[in-house]
């Protein structure tokens, strides 16, 4: 055999070495993607997390003195009732929280109104997250209706310790007067 031959030989062998460990490769890839899923949380997949510590997380987070005050306010001169149902509630952290809130309006004429929410302290802000809000959202209230929404929120576990009372207010406001509100309510 010559040298070629050799070297050809070696070089067939060295690639077949190469794809059977590319097969093997390509077979464990989709476990190992499964696993690095689960590791990092990416896909759509849950980490896997000790379930004694998850449960004492829970229990810490539910056990732990936090208020959630609701404050309603009308912009001046609207002829609008606004209250919650609840003046404050002991929220869950970490779980879904819900309340709702009435308006009413007390004149003759269709009104158009928004509502715009605020949170207090400002640093609890990002550990609040409204689910389903009516805030922001133009609303029609007939002459005399009256209206009862709701508000779902969730109150991160990683809100501040040393915050034991968070202040959610919202603020009614006129968007249009009665007429153009008549017309859009036709439509």
């Amino acid at each position: 055999m010559s040298e070629q031959q050799r070297g050809v030989r070696k070089t067939l062998w060295q690639l077949s070495g190469l794809l059977v460990l590319m097969v093997i490769f390509t077979i464990a890839l989709v476990p190992l993607y499964d696993v690095f899923c689960e590791v990092t949380g990416l896909n759509g997949k849950p980490r896997r997390v000790d379930d004694a510590a998850l449960q004492a997380a829970l229990s810490r987070s539910q056990q732990r003195p936090l208020q959630m005050q609701f404050v309603t306010r009308v912009g001046q001169g609207l002829p609008v009732q606004f209250r919650s149902q609840q003046a404050a509630q002991r929220p869950v952290v970490g779980g879904r929280n819900q309340t709702h809130f009435t308006f009413e309006n007390q004149s003759d004429t269709d009104l158009l109104v928004r509502t715009v929410p605020s949170i207090s302290p400002p640093e609890a802000s990002p550990h609040i997250l409204k689910i389903e809000c009516f805030c922001f959202q133009e609303m029609v209230l007939k002459a005399g209706e009256k209206k009862q929404v709701g508000l779902m929120y969730l109150v991160g576990a990683k809100l501040p310790d040393h915050v034991a009372a968070v202040t959610l207010s919202y603020t009614v406001y006129p968007v249009a007067d009665a007429p153009a509100v008549a017309e859009e309510a036709s439509l």
